[in-house]
């Protein structure tokens, strides 16, 4: 008989935990902060909050005029929102010795190109438009410094290629400026407006969906449809800045809620422009394309009783001064035809388009 204590004791059973998991896999490294500009193509658009981007010393030759591409957009849409100082430190950015130099229109390809519009075809002349990324930065400067000032005079944003607003700022612009001394800051803020929003471009040819003389009147929709330079200057040619100057200048009212200004249209073989006369004071100017030019208005202030004929007949004689500085300027050549109406400033050898 065998007995408990004699009996084989079991095994002892020796515990084994189990493998522990994998550990996981490292973490995979952040990749690199991205440079402001990388090899591919830029466009302000990538960028959710439309940053400038700075040109730095030692970018690549061929990343600086997609910088520059960058910065005009995203200081066109600070201007856009009315953020006017900072458009004008991101324009600045443009100025810098990266960019400031290069071509805005690279060498190369046709001398001109044409462009349709709804109400036009507008003919650019690429030698016109020889300009950099620094003289950009100029005009964006200028533009937003002018749509300050005209924000602060108006309490309210101004779209500079809207017609109306257009003309409601001159409007505040004279009625803050009345009589003969007023006359000036009108033409120098009107002259600065041109120049700063438009540009001639070579030549403009209207179709036939607005007759000529009804252009002034129609001119918001003209000026909606034009196309604009790198610099955001809409392409007039003088036969539309005529257009402009009845439409804007030719609609202010003096206190008694009659026209202030007689706009007179004159022309040439070559040329066409506008004489701006303030009916009470006698004073007067030309719009000659964006420019203020002088005019002599002593003939009609002679004979006040025949002033509205004696503007007609100041007109159809005026030349423009020398210009030696401006590529626009036109030849000095005197008017030969005169009028109100768009029409009485062609010359019979000139086909109206």
């Amino acid at each position: 008989m065998v007995t408990p204590a004699a009996q084989a004791k079991p095994a002892a059973t020796t515990y084994t935990p189990p493998p522990p998991p994998p550990a996981p896999p490292p973490p995979k490294a952040a990749p690199p902060a991205a440079s402001p500009v990388s090899d591919k193509a830029v466009s302000a658009d990538t960028f959710e909050k439309s940053e400038p981007l700075k040109a730095q010393s030692g970018i690549a030759d061929k990343m600086r005029p997609a910088i520059a591409k960058v910065n005009v957009s995203v200081a066109d849409k600070q201007m856009k929102a009315g953020d006017y100082d900072g458009a004008i430190k991101t324009a600045e950015m443009l100025k810098t010795p990266e960019t400031k130099d290069l071509k805005v229109y690279p060498e190369g390809g046709p001398s001109s190109e044409m462009v349709s519009s709804p109400t036009s075809e507008t003919m650019i002349k690429k030698d016109r438009f020889d300009i950099t990324y620094g003289q950009v930065g100029d005009a964006k400067i200028a533009q937003a410094q002018q749509l300050k000032d005209m924000e602060k005079t108006m309490g309210r944003k101004i779209d500079p290629h809207n017609v109306k607003d257009v003309q409601d700022y001159f409007q505040k612009v004279s009625d803050n400026n009345p009589g003969k001394e007023g006359v000036a800051k009108v033409r120098d803020e009107y002259s600065r407006y041109a120049t700063n929003f438009t540009t001639h471009p070579g030549s403009v040819r209207f179709n036939d969906t607005i007759p000529m003389n009804d252009r002034p009147g129609k001119f918001g929709e003209i000026l909606a449809n034009q196309p604009s330079d790198k610099a955001g200057r809409k392409f007039l040619d003088c036969k539309s800045y005529t257009y402009m100057n009845e439409a804007v200048l030719g609609n202010i009212k003096d206190k008694s809620g009659k026209p202030r200004f007689d706009v007179v249209h004159a022309g040439n073989e070559k040329h066409v422009v506008s004489g701006i006369f303030d009916k009470k004071s006698g004073e007067g100017f030309v719009m000659n394309n964006h420019r203020a030019d002088p005019v002599n208005t002593k003939l009609a202030q002679d004979n006040p009783a025949r002033a509205d004929e004696m503007r007609v007949r100041i007109m159809k004689n005026w030349a423009p001064p020398p210009q030696t500085d401006d590529p626009q300027a036109m030849p000095p050549e005197p008017m030969s035809v005169a009028g109100r109406k768009p029409s009485d400033s062609m010359h019979p050898s000139v086909k109206a388009n």
